[in-house]
Parts: structure tokens; sequence; C-alpha cells
């Protein structure tokens, strides 16, 4: 009986390890798959974001609609608003919550360093404040004016970079008083390179379709001078010289002139017309 219950005894403790082990790995694992959830979801949306991006090359607004959208799920905001610079104002370009506000799409509000996202423009950096409520009344009498109307209290605003200087903000904001996470600022930051490079590659583009519109303007008034034009265009896509080089023999055949090059450096050449003689 003694042999059977020291027995006994043994085969349990030898079990202990085992369930202990178990209860340590559960929550670690749970951790890992929601940290792996969170990584997936959102690289699914700065995916959704490029493709946005590439689908509208002449349009920005479905970009910025977009970038709104994710940022406010993925942050667990109350709203997500981007505002560009137009002269002395920061104008709501797109906006994604359902917290009431003043600054509906196509609203201005001053571009002063009296609020949060304005001062994420003129100082080109990061602005997260976790209880604007309780934020200096003389630093930032435009924020805490707007806090008082709507409530919020956490916010986040994080500039939209191009080259040195910032075009514009992605402003987040909780009706709570909660920080956003080092994460969550990241993806952010994230969001507003993709929005600053879309913004820029959408002027470019439409720059490069009002050039092809206005030089087939110009084939259609002047039949005289579309040789130059249409040589012109098609040289400036893809060497600048070969386009100057096209336009000066076009002009020297035109008008019987002769190109004579007084001087030349890395940075072009110098020269004369004058009259071809035959």
């Amino acid at each position: 009986m003694e042999r059977g219950a020291k027995s006994s005894k043994v085969k349990v403790e030898s079990k202990l390890p085992v369930t202990m082990k178990s209860r340590n790995e559960g929550p670690t694992e749970r951790a890992f798959e929601k940290r792996l959830a969170e990584t997936l979801e959102q690289q699914a949306a700065i995916s959704e974001i490029l493709r946005v991006i590439s689908s509208s090359p002449g349009d920005v607004k479905p970009m910025l609609n977009a970038v709104a959208e994710r940022a406010l799920k993925l942050c667990d905001a109350a709203d997500a608003t981007i505002f560009l610079v137009e002269g002395d104002k920061l104008r709501s370009a797109a906006r994604f919550g359902s917290t009431p506000t003043p600054l509906e799409e196509g609203k201005f509000m001053p571009f002063t360093r009296g609020s949060l996202t304005g001062r994420a423009v003129i100082d080109c950096a990061v602005v997260h404040i976790e209880d604007l409520a309780t934020a200096s009344e003389e630093e930032f009498p435009v924020a805490r004016e707007l806090q008082r109307r709507l409530g919020h209290h956490t916010v986040l605003s994080v500039p939209l970079m191009r080259e040195d200087r910032a075009i514009g903000a992605i402003a987040l904001w909780r009706m709570e008083a909660r920080r956003f996470t080092g994460k969550q600022i990241a993806l952010v930051k994230t969001f507003a390179d993709q929005a600053a490079i879309a913004i820029e590659n959408v002027r470019l583009f439409n720059e490069d379709e009002g050039t092809a519109g206005a030089t087939d303007r110009n084939e259609r008034d002047s039949s005289r001078d579309q040789p130059i034009a249409v040589g012109c265009a098609a040289g400036i896509r893809h060497d600048r010289s070969s386009c100057f080089e096209t336009v000066r023999c076009r002009v020297g055949e035109r008008f019987h002139l002769r190109w004579s090059v007084t001087s030349s450096s890395g940075f072009g050449e110098t020269g004369l017309w004058s009259e071809r003689r035959s």
C-alpha cells in the first residue's frame, strides 16, 4: 500500500512541470499571434494605398481618402483628417470619422503654430499631446478653442514632408486621453511619406499632361511651327541637350540662320545666330 501510494505521488509530481509549462506558453503564443496579425494588417493597408496611388496617377483624392480611412482604423482613432497647405491656410483635403467637426472637407483653418497641425507643418516635426484639455492656452489657442467645441483629448499630427519642407499633415484624435503607441506613430509616418510622394507624382503627371496638351494646341494652331514643337517635345522626354539641339537645327533651317558657339561649360553653351550665306 505504501509503495503504491508513493508511486502515485511521484506520478502526480512528474506532471506538474508539463502543466506549468503549458500555462506559461499560452499568453506568449497569443501575444505573438496578435502582433503578427497587426503586422499583416498594416502591410495590407500600405499595399492597398500603393495600389490606389498607381490606379489614379492624375488624381490625389482617392489616395488621400484611403490614407485617412486606414490611419483611423489601424490607429484606433475617432477622426483622421489630412490637411494641405494652401497659401496662408490649411485646407481639409480628406477626412474619415464619425465625430462632428467644423473641419469638413474643403474647410480651412489658420496656418499657425497655435494649432497642433499648423505647428507640425511649420516645425516639420511630429506633434503628440496626450490631453489637449490641459495644454497651454497661450501656446495652443487655436487647438484649445477647437477642443472646447469638439471635446477630443489625445491628438497626433504628422507632417507630409517633400524634401526639406512640409506640404501638409495627417491629424488624428481620440475622444479620450490615451496616447498613440510608438508603432502607431511609425505607421502614420509611413502613410505620410506615401501621401507626400503621391501628391508630388500627381503634380508632375498633371504638369506633363498640361505640357503635352499645350504642344497639341500649338500644333493645331500653327502648322508652321509644328516641326520645332514636335522635336522639342520628343527630345525633352529623353534628353534636354537633344531637345535644344533639335530646336537649333529646326530654327536654323526655317530662318536660314547659323548657330556659332562662343563658349561652353558643364552648364551649357553660349552662342550667336548669324545669317547663313549660300
